[in-house]
């Protein structure tokens, strides 16, 4: 689960930049047998990983403003990383900061007065870094499919 919070301004009738910030949070409850570097625990847990991407990002559109349009974009920065595991009353955590793209595919559909709804997959790339709960470094991918609600100002492009 999860939401974002993005601006973007259109620099050319089909070209917009702008800034990507979100919040994703899994997790899940498991009695799976757990390799944490020279311990093996097992038991009732708890896992959660939030991921936090602060990025910049640009968007590339086809057609005309009005019309349904289909896009392709970049967004490229930081995430921050934060994972949490639970066992019994023993609670281990970490956190670290990746570098990372997510490459972003939707549709925008022109609504009323100036708004307009996307629909979009973004694929999120944060490179492999840090030291997590086994020990070793990760990159933890992930798939975001969302809607989206976007009001237009000035010339509305």
């Amino acid at each position: 689960m999860g939401f974002s919070l993005e601006g973007r301004k259109f620099v050319q009738p089909n070209m917009s930049v702008g800034i990507f910030l979100a919040w994703n949070e899994f997790y899940e409850n498991t009695n799976e047998l757990i390799d944490l570097g020279n311990v093996q625990i097992s038991g009732d847990q708890y896992r959660n990983l939030n991921a936090f991407p602060l990025m910049l990002s640009g968007h590339f559109y086809t057609g005309r403003a009005g019309d349904p349009r289909f896009y392709v974009g970049l967004n490229a920065g930081a995430y921050y990383m934060r994972q949490l595991m639970d066992i019994g009353v023993f609670t281990f955590e970490t956190d670290n900061w990746h570098a990372g793209v997510a490459p972003e595919v939707g549709v925008m559909f022109p609504a009323r007065r100036g708004t307009n709804v996307l629909l979009r997959a973004i694929w999120h790339y944060p490179f492999s870094s840090g030291e997590y709960l086994a020990g070793e470094a990760r990159s933890f991918q992930y798939l975001s499919v969302g809607v989206a609600f976007m009001q237009s100002k000035g010339r509305g492009y």
